[in-house]
């Protein structure tokens, strides 16, 4: 017969598990503990009684439920695998099969209300995925027309200072504005693909030529000068800064559009 459990133990039992302790751990150290053989079940079922009674069912209660269960999983699988009759296949059911829309459901009814037979999860899938219908319904993507264009066409045409040389006055503002600049305002802003802006930043950097350490002594001057100017302002002066440089690039490129289209209409 099993013994009463002690407050010490209780205490134990309630400690441990809180702090996350295996059922069969917490077993091991009231054996070792308080010299008392408890089972797992019996632990289990005085920490759900202390913590909350409702949980603990009778074993009347227990074979009720199961019973529920099963039968409602009982009632469910005849509903949806009646598996009453035995589906042959035809080119006709293969095609009406095939030509069903929305959800599953859908579908099983319309077939069982066309052939009298309610399909299955096995004999859906095989039909729908399984089987091809003989004369599918062919599908006409229309492909709009594209004018081939090189890529050496599309660069000059998106920057046109991509075959022109590096002035110094450009790399200076390379190095001044690589970081400021995201990667599409780099790209308007010098008119070249970023991978040439990155591989001329790279040789400035590795000074590749002779004017280059002059020029990267420039540019970090004129860096110090920029962030001490940017520190005077507040956080709101230098966004509010940084949003009227940008409307101000949105009015000039869309005159400049504007300025193009003029010149083709002339």
């Amino acid at each position: 017969m099993m013994e009463r459990w002690t407050d010490e133990e209780i205490a134990y039992l309630m400690i441990k598990r809180s702090e996350g302790m295996h059922w069969r751990e917490i077993v091991i150290g009231l054996d070792v503990k308080f010299n008392t053989v408890r089972t797992r079940k019996s632990a289990e079922q005085k920490y759900y009684s202390l913590n909350n009674p409702s949980k603990m069912k009778t074993y009347r209660e227990r074979v009720k439920s199961a019973e529920e269960s099963k039968a409602k999983r009982a009632f469910i699988r005849t509903k949806i695998n009646p598996g009453s009759k035995m589906v042959k296949w035809t080119e006709d059911k293969v095609e009406y099969i095939h030509s069903l829309t929305g959800s599953k459901w859908d579908k099983i009814d319309s077939f069982a209300a066309k052939y009298g037979v309610v399909l299955n999860h096995r004999q859906y899938y095989y039909g729908l995925f399984q089987l091809k219908p003989q004369h599918p319904v062919e599908e006409t993507i229309e492909v709009p027309e594209t004018t081939e264009e090189t890529t050496s066409e599309i660069m000059e045409k998106e920057f046109i200072r991509t075959r022109f040389h590096w002035d110094a006055e450009e790399e200076k503002n390379l190095l001044v504005m690589f970081y400021e600049l995201s990667v599409d305002e780099a790209r308007e802003y010098f008119q070249r693909p970023f991978y040439a802006l990155a591989k001329r930043l790279e040789l400035i950097v590795d000074c590749t030529e002779p004017h280059h350490a002059a020029l990267l002594i420039e540019a970090s001057k004129e860096i110090k000068s920029r962030k001490k100017v940017s520190m005077t302002l507040s956080f709101w002066q230098r966004r509010k800064a940084t949003k009227r440089a940008k409307q101000a690039k949105k009015l000039a490129d869309k005159v400049a559009k504007l300025n193009k289209q003029l010149e083709k209409v002339k």
